[in-house]
């Protein structure tokens, strides 16, 4: 019996590595050291095949949600050059801060949004996740922005 769960085992790790192997070879992993053996950079190139596979047309989402009953539509996500935001029953007095942070908690933008359509303009930035921030004071939301 134990020799018969070992090998159930192996099976099933070789199917697992086979399927681990499959997907690990769309990329590749460069590491470069300096003098004293320190990591000083990683490369992630991607092969040919990955890239011909990807589509452009991917679909573009628009999260939506709620802060303080108020409607928030965020759009275009993923995005190329601007995130729009709209805030629905949006009233005047209302203070709501819109700030958008770079994958490192870098501060790239913040404002006060002071009408029901607000963008940020990502053109300049690379591509990358960013975390865009709406608070009211009372309330605080994150959503992932993808630029690509």
């Amino acid at each position: 019996m134990k020799t018969f769960i070992s090998r159930i085992f192996v099976i099933i790790m070789f199917v697992v590595g086979v399927a681990v192997n499959v997907h690990a070879q769309v990329y590749s992993v460069t590491f470069a050291y300096d003098a004293n053996g320190n990591r000083i950079s990683r490369v992630i190139t991607f092969t040919d095949e990955y890239r011909n596979n990807m589509s452009d047309t991917t679909n573009v989402e628009s999260l939506t949600d709620c802060i303080d009953e108020c409607d928030i539509n965020i759009y275009p996500n993923p995005t190329t050059e601007n995130i729009s935001i709209k805030i629905g029953s949006y009233e005047e007095d209302r203070n709501i801060v819109a700030s958008l942070y770079s994958p490192l908690g870098v501060c790239m933008d913040r404002r006060e949004i002071s009408t029901d359509m607000t963008s940020f303009n990502l053109y300049d930035l690379p591509s990358g996740t960013y975390i865009l921030e709406l608070s009211d004071g009372k309330e605080k939301k994150t959503w992932k922005i993808i630029k690509r």
